[in-house]
């Protein structure tokens, strides 16, 4: 390109600068701005070397508008290198599942043969500078024996509920001995509420210590294959308390019940309180 006036010079930035800024309008795809951006790049490198540097230097406006390409060049390279990095990350993960499955040498590489020695370039790591402790004040001893008095815990309603509790044991125990005395009753009948899970397990609870206490006894009928309860003499009592099989727990959850209480058709409350009553 030979000499160029500086009007022409301008004129023919400006075009640079326009054809720049156009070129994220005329096309979306990265390689091809990319073309476009060299191609502006080599007619302002062109324009520079045909020049005179005393004739730049000396028009200002020149240099601006040379300044102003280098600036629109610039942005199109930000938006080719921020595209080019989005579509990277972009890939389909069947075809890359395919591209694996057909390729046996994509997982191939070589292993060292030996491992390489543990060494320490700087030495052990120093030790963390302990935290001095603040010194701990004793309080005076009135103050602890007073502290230590307020933390008892008050035992005022534990007398009050091991009395519901013993005194509701005692009532079902007098219930069963009046229901079993002429002969003896289904477990699942008397412990199952139809209608209250809670209670069910409430009962069955109470009824485990009854046996474990030698109160009553709960055996398998052999036609029926289901748990019956009979209560003990005093004489059956006292052969039991040798024994060591004293227990009867049972695990019940709340399908379970639901079940037992649809299939024995479980209807009424055995042990009723006076909630149930009213």
């Amino acid at each position: 390109m030979s000499f160029l006036q500086s009007n022409e010079r301008r004129r023919f930035l400006q075009s640079l600068c326009q054809d720049t800024n156009n070129i994220g309008n005329k096309t979306s795809n990265p390689h091809e701005m990319i073309k476009e951006t060299k191609n502006v790049l080599l007619q302002a490198n062109h324009l520079y070397h045909d020049g005179d540097c005393k004739e730049m230097f000396q028009n200002p406006r020149d240099n601006y508008l040379d300044s102003q390409v280098m600036k629109a060049t610039s942005e199109v390279v930000v938006q080719c290198s921020q595209a080019i990095s989005s579509e990277m990350n972009k890939y389909e993960k069947f075809k890359l599942a395919e591209n694996i499955t057909h390729n046996s040498d994509f997982w191939c590489f070589a292993f060292p043969n030996e491992a390489p020695p543990v060494t320490y370039i700087h030495g052990a790591s120093a030790d963390a500078p302990t935290r001095p402790r603040s010194p701990r004040m004793r309080r005076p001893r009135a103050q602890q024996q007073q502290a230590t008095i307020t933390r008892v815990p008050r035992t005022d309603n534990i007398g009050t509920e091991n009395d519901e509790e013993t005194k509701k044991t005692t009532m079902m125990l007098e219930k069963l001995e009046s229901v079993c005395r002429d002969e003896p009753i289904s477990y699942f009948h008397a412990v199952l509420h139809p209608t209250n899970f809670a209670r069910s397990v409430e009962n069955i609870y109470h009824l485990a210590f009854m046996v474990r206490d030698g109160n009553l006894s709960v055996f398998i009928d052999e036609e029926t294959k289901l748990p019956f309860i009979r209560t003990l003499s005093k004489h059956k009592r006292r052969r039991l308390e040798n024994s060591t099989e004293k227990q009867f727990i049972v695990s019940i959850c709340m399908a379970k019940w639901k079940e037992l209480v649809e299939v024995l058709k479980i209807k009424e409350i055995f042990f009723k309180t006076p909630e149930d009553e009213d």
